[in-house]
């Protein structure tokens, strides 16, 4: 997996999700605005994605200021050093690889998860840290694919693989070949694979936040691709059947 990383890093940082990451920063940046938090971005990458998203903030009139300290974690090595080139904080770690120490309980208001947790095979583990590192309040916003998204549930329907379930790290799309000549892949050539371990329906997701603790208080569906219109109509009228999942949820203990 860690070779997955280093070639993947920084893919994430498109329109979409930047703007999907705004609309849930900015009531909390709003709120709290002057007092001294601290924001840490799990998965940051190189950071163009919390970059894009505070420069968005910024323009429609919502800066973060001098008290928000925002720090990175990343596993890869070329993604972090990217950005601390660019001087942000971040540094290698993985979120599953230990545990939480004594002086880091407690530490962070703001933890931010986005397209992670399906990566990770001991996603309790994952999601009992980010506990650890939250203030009591302390607020996660998380994102993750939807598996039940409205064109998996055709998938399925008609026999073919789920789109971003791929069952081998191989340069194929087994059971859903055609949707690599939609895209224009060269099969055996490009590499297709999502890396992903764990996927969530909207009804799993809830499930899963509520039995760790943390209280929901916004979920919205999303569609990452700029031109899936029939993506986009769905997530305004059924969460459930989006290709995205987009979550805010505080720390209840």
């Amino acid at each position: 997996m860690q070779q997955f990383y280093e070639n993947h890093y920084g893919s994430m940082a498109g329109e979409n999700r930047v703007a999907s990451l705004a609309r849930f920063i900015r009531p909390w940046l709003i709120e709290n605005t002057g007092h001294p938090v601290r924001v840490l971005d799990i998965g940051c990458g190189n950071m163009k994605m919390i970059e894009a998203c505070f420069g968005l903030l910024a323009r429609g009139g919502v800066a973060k200021d001098d008290n928000c300290r925002v720090v990175g974690w990343d596993l890869s090595r070329q993604a972090v050093e990217e950005a601390r080139g660019r001087h942000w904080e971040a540094e290698v770690r993985d979120i599953t690889g230990a545990p939480v120490t004594d002086d880091e309980k407690g530490k962070y208001d703001l933890v931010i998860f986005l397209e992670v947790l399906e990566h990770i095979a001991d996603t309790g583990l994952a999601i009992r840290n980010i506990q650890d590192l939250l203030k009591p309040g302390g607020v996660l916003i998380l994102s993750t694919p939807n598996l039940a998204a409205w064109y998996n549930r055709l998938l399925l329907l008609l026999g073919f693989q789920p789109h971003m379930t791929e069952v081998s790290n191989l340069p194929i799309r087994f059971g859903c070949r055609f949707i690599g000549k939609l895209l224009g892949e060269q099969e055996g050539v490009q590499d297709v694979s999502a890396g992903h371990m764990r996927l969530f329906t909207f009804r799993a997701l809830k499930e899963f936040l509520v039995y760790h603790q943390f209280k929901i208080e916004k979920v919205l569906g999303v569609s990452n691709h700029k031109y899936d219109f029939v993506g986009k109509a769905i997530c305004m009228v059924w969460v459930g059947g989006s290709g995205n999942l987009i979550c805010s949820a505080r720390k209840q203990c």
